[in-house]
């Protein structure tokens, strides 16, 4: 003979089966705390309560941008450096007309394509032209990626170095 284990809905105060409430890992018993009517009851009037309205628009919102990012480069380009820009708590003026993608890389010469997905190296990708100051008007220029990884990697001398010892072995 099994016992039945009861819990008390917060909503309703009575005892009830655990099958009646909605499943939850971090709760007591693994339960929430009202049952599955009372919930249903408090979603209802939710979804008819202005807060839901707002919400949804917000969520709209949001999810017109992630499309309008995906099929406007510059502007997924601009979104992008914004974040980057409050995570590392740098200097943001730029505004999206301010990115002008070229059709040709200005540093190694590769056709630039913005349809390119993700990191490939004839994507276009924003460039801070002096990496001490941030995201500021007359500092950011497209460039392709594999140009902007090789500039990330050193130091202008040690670029100078390297283009050096290219000239000398490789003539």
């Amino acid at each position: 003979m099994s016992k039945q284990i009861l819990r008390k809905c917060y909503q309703c105060k009575c005892l009830k089966p655990l099958k009646d409430f909605n499943k939850c890992k971090n709760k007591y018993l693994g339960v929430s705390n009202e049952c599955r009517e009372c919930n249903r009851i408090r979603m209802k009037e939710y979804r008819k309560s202005d807060k839901f309205k707002q919400s949804n628009s917000q969520v709209n919102r949001k999810l017109y941008s992630i499309q309008y990012s995906k099929t406007h480069k510059e502007y997924e380009m601009w979104r992008t450096s914004k974040s980057r820009a409050k995570r590392d708590n740098r200097e943001f003026n730029i505004e999206v007309s301010d990115i002008i993608i070229p059709d040709i890389c200005p540093v190694l010469g590769l056709f630039i394509s913005k349809e390119a997905k993700g990191r490939q190296d004839n994507s276009p990708s924003l460039d801070r032209i002096d990496n001490s100051k941030g995201y500021v008007k007359g500092n950011i220029c497209v460039i392709s990626w594999k140009a902007n990884n090789i500039k990330n990697v050193g130091t202008a001398e040690e670029h100078r170095k390297i283009a050096e010892y290219i000239d000398k072995f490789v003539k």
